[in-house]
């Protein structure tokens, strides 16, 4: 079997590799703020592996790129919660966003799910930020996490 062609959405996410902190952005009106760290390996070129960790739990992350399908694809699971997140998703025109869309339980509405985007935006080799919306049933958007890392190694 040939190895997988790496593209440039591989090197792409091979950019996260390292050590990051990072901290919530939280509107006024809420009082818990959350730090913790990220731990981004890769396996290979085609897949990076981030291990996550703060006071709410502890997640692991797996995103590639598929060039067959054109997409991003990965998955989700933490401590905080008994499933697993599938994601497929894509990168804006800039290049800085990648948005990865996938079907989960509703928070607002249970025993229904909706859609989810967790939104990765690369600012410089030091810097990203991270935000997580759920599509409303009126098909609007609303942002319900947000944060900023920096790289520490």
């Amino acid at each position: 079997m040939e190895p997988p062609e790496i593209t440039g959405e591989h090197r792409w996410l091979q950019k996260h590799i390292g050590t990051w902190e990072f901290e919530s952005i939280m509107d006024a009106e809420c009082e818990d703020h959350m730090t913790g760290k990220e731990v981004v390996t890769a396996m290979g070129e085609s897949w990076i592996h981030v291990r996550g960790s703060s006071a709410m739990g502890e997640s692991l992350v797996q995103i590639g790129y598929d060039p067959v399908k054109q997409e991003f694809i990965g998955t989700w699971a933490g401590t905080m919660m008994h499933m697993i997140w599938n994601y497929r998703g894509q990168r804006d025109e800039s290049g800085n966003l990648l948005t990865l869309e996938a079907e989960g339980p509703s928070f607002m509405n249970p025993g229904e799910t909706c859609l989810y985007h967790d939104c990765l935006l690369w600012i410089d080799d030091n810097n990203r930020e991270f935000y997580s919306e759920y599509q409303k049933s009126d098909g609007t958007w609303e942002k319900f996490m947000h944060m900023k890392f920096r790289r520490i190694n």
